[in-house]
């Protein structure tokens, strides 16, 4: 698959719009976090990197729902279960940690000022 096709643009061309693209959400999260995109990428599952990777994962689903979910778990690495999984989990804590809907708001926020 050439790189346009998993990240919906080609980032590397001027005028793709930065919310269309998993690449751009996965950039501000980790901007958002302070994490190295790697480290959100990676394969470790401690409590300082589940949180922003799901964090990513359900604004990619929310926001890309063009993007089948395949698509987005080759992105992140990961089996397409465990990014459902990862985006149902954040479903949940949004709706019982207000920090964390702050969180989601604040991120959403800046991935459509982007886009604009």
């Amino acid at each position: 698959m050439n790189i346009q096709g998993i990240y919906g643009t080609n980032p590397f061309v001027s005028g793709a719009r930065p919310a269309d693209s998993v690449a751009s959400i996965i950039r501000k999260v980790c901007e958002f976090y302070q994490l190295e995109k790697k480290d959100l990428l990676s394969k470790r599952r401690t409590a300082d990197l589940v949180t922003p990777r799901h964090m990513a994962m359900f604004l990619a689903c929310e926001l890309l729902k063009h993007k089948s979910i395949g698509t987005i778990s080759a992105v992140f690495g990961r089996d397409r279960t465990t990014v459902l999984w990862g985006r149902d989990r954040m479903c949940v804590r949004l709706k019982t940690d207000p920090a964390l809907q702050s969180d989601f708001d604040r991120l959403r926020k800046a991935l459509e000022n982007e886009a604009k």
